[in-house]
């Protein structure tokens, strides 16, 4: 399970309008708390990259099994 809080401002933005992040970017280092519009937070950063490296794991997994079988 992953824990995401609840952001106000996500109600309030339409989606072009949040930040981005994408797999394998630096985690930023932030002192303040910072608009969605301009970062993304960090526990939606944290579920993301458990996300990515589950699916990531489940790959390598499945082509583990795929090279050991005869067929």
């Amino acid at each position: 399970m992953f824990n995401i809080d609840w952001h106000d401002e996500l109600i309030a933005c339409e989606l072009v309008d949040l930040a981005e992040w994408t797999p394998g970017q630096p985690v930023p280092r932030r002192r303040r708390r910072r608009r969605i519009t301009e970062s993304v937070p960090a526990d939606v950063i944290a579920a993301g990259a458990a996300i990515t490296r589950l699916i990531a794991a489940s790959r390598h997994l499945s082509d583990t099994s795929t090279k050991e079988s005869p067929c």
